[in-house]
């Protein structure tokens, strides 16, 4: 049986070709795989200060806050939102519903549509913000609710509880 030239490239280019395709979606999904978990370091990171502060007052080792410190917030939020775009559509849904109910409607807004990228930015922002959008009656997120009244154990926990799991970017 003899050897057909035609049939031996064309079986060639074919399995180079699927070599080369194979090839390069591996690789994709391998730096898809690197992105994702660098970003849910960098949230991680970034969540640190805001779960530090909520666990010290639940411990009773932080003071309460004496008033609402959302400017504070929203560059907690920036920091959170801005390597959450690498993450899953999943999963960077579930962080951003999380961070605006623990930091509060104006702070989740303004952090999602400014980011900041410096304490100083996040301060000349929040200026303009709540001139602009609610004078002096700033809607409150959970974190300073918990943390600027009275103790409550439940709800400190219920905050703490929502921050590990922005800070884990967990689905659960």
């Amino acid at each position: 049986m003899p050897l057909d030239l035609v049939s031996v490239l064309a079986s060639a280019v074919v399995g180079g070709g699927a070599g080369v395709l194979f090839a390069s979606l591996k690789t994709n999904r391998e730096e898809s795989t690197k992105r994702k978990a660098l970003a849910r370091d960098q949230i991680r990171d970034a969540c640190e200060g805001i779960l530090t502060e909520a666990r010290a007052y639940q411990a009773e080792l932080g003071p309460r806050r004496s008033e609402s410190r959302w400017t504070d917030d929203y560059f907690a939020a920036s920091q959170i939102l801005l390597p959450a775009h690498n993450l899953g559509r999943f999963r960077r849904a579930l962080l951003k519903h999380r961070l605006k109910k623990v930091v509060g409607p104006v702070a989740f807004k303004l952090a999602s549509t400014i980011p900041a990228k410096t304490v100083r930015e996040a301060t000349n922002y929040a200026v303009v913000a709540v001139i602009a959008e609610a004078g002096n009656d700033v809607p409150l997120g959970m974190l300073d609710e918990a943390l600027m009244k009275p103790r409550r154990p439940k709800k400190v926990d219920k905050v703490v509880r929502i921050l590990k799991r922005v800070s884990g970017t967990r689905i659960l």
